[in-house]
């Protein structure tokens, strides 16, 4: 049962944690993701499909400026979920940073494939190593060792969820 898969990161060395579900299959309804989650009361979805690793600073730093003027502050306002990819990389780094930097409580949820992850310095199988953001308040890892084997999960939130 996806219950028994529920857990708490901790990022020791950015003094947050997050809320985590691990071992979920592509196929699962994200209304039954989202439900294990227990995530607060929230008034609608935005799911970002943003740059990763070859996004330039540059362009990191714009998108991260477009969500501390924009996103943020809607988000916030409005408690919105944030959907993302979570990784310590591009645009979801960006938005990770622009949500803490803000001192925003609206919750955001990376969802990406467990195989390639790492969290201080764990992680949940050998070879590909991608850390997560440490600004995001939830987390949920598909099974999977690719990057792409989360979409179908990440799109069915726009249907499945508040």
């Amino acid at each position: 049962m996806l219950t028994s898969i529920r857990f708490k990161i901790t990022f020791t060395d950015k003094g947050t944690t997050a809320s985590a579900i691990r071992n979920v299959p592509a196929s699962m309804p994200a209304a039954m993701v989202l439900m294990v989650l227990r995530l607060a009361p929230y008034s609608g979805t935005i799911v970002l499909h943003v740059g990763a690793g070859s996004m330039s600073q540059e362009i990191e730093k714009a998108a991260q400026e477009l969500f501390i003027k924009g996103l943020v502050p809607v988000a916030e306002k409005r408690q919105l979920l944030v959907i993302d990819g979570g990784t310590e990389s591009g645009g979801m780094r960006a938005m990770g940073n622009a949500r803490r930097g803000s001192g925003s409580t609206f919750p955001l949820l990376g969802i990406c494939p467990q195989g390639p992850i790492t969290f201080s310095g764990k992680a949940f199988t050998d070879g590909l190593s991608v850390e997560l953001n440490a600004s995001h308040s939830h987390f949920v890892f598909v099974e999977g060792d690719n990057f792409g084997d989360e979409s179908d999960l990440i799109v069915d939130t726009l249907h499945g969820s508040g």
